[in-house]
This record gives C-alpha cells, sequence and structure tokens, in this order.
C-alpha cells in the first residue's frame, strides 16, 4: 500500500516539476525509484535529530540532505525535528 500511495505521489510530483528537473515517469519508471528509495531505508534508516535549537523558529522540521540529490545515500540525509514537538 505504502509503494503504491509513493508511485502515486512520484508520478503527481515529477508532473509539476519543471521540464529540466523532470524524470518524464511512466507508471514502470516511478515504481522502479520508489523500490529503490524503501530499499535504501530499509537497509539504513537516516539520521533522525532531535533539534533544540528549531524551538524558537517555530518550525516542525526539515531534511537536511548533503551529496549528489541523484544519489540517494541515507548516510547523508538527516531529519530534524524540533525539540518542543516531538515529547
Amino acid at each position: 500500500m505504502a509503494q503504491h500511495a509513493l508511485t502515486v505521489f512520484a508520478l503527481e510530483l515529477d508532473s509539476f516539476l519543471p521540464q529540466h528537473a523532470s524524470r518524464h515517469l511512466d507508471r514502470a519508471r516511478a515504481r522502479e525509484f520508489v523500490s529503490l528509495f524503501l530499499s535504501k531505508l530499509n537497509a539504513r534508516f537516516p539520521v533522525v535529530v532531535i533539534d533544540e535549537q528549531l524551538a524558537e523558529g517555530g518550525s516542525l522540521g526539515f531534511v537536511q540532505r548533503i551529496g549528489p540529490e541523484l544519489d540517494f545515500d541515507t548516510r547523508h540525509q538527516y531529519i530534524h525535528v524540533n525539540a518542543t514537538v516531538s515529547g
């Protein structure tokens, strides 16, 4: 079910991207990307940071990516969560 929802999301997102950024996905290709993404998440989930510095900014959190965007490496992905909403 999650894979189907993410595939639909990937297709929807791709349709809104500017021409130069679009991957021109069809359903089969979107499924491939989602499958690869989920397998990488299952192998090693990104680091989650409970961030006390976000408490004053009003942000719930953000994702920090380091490295090439096309090479989704979970070792270079960080999920920052506002400390005031995590407890």
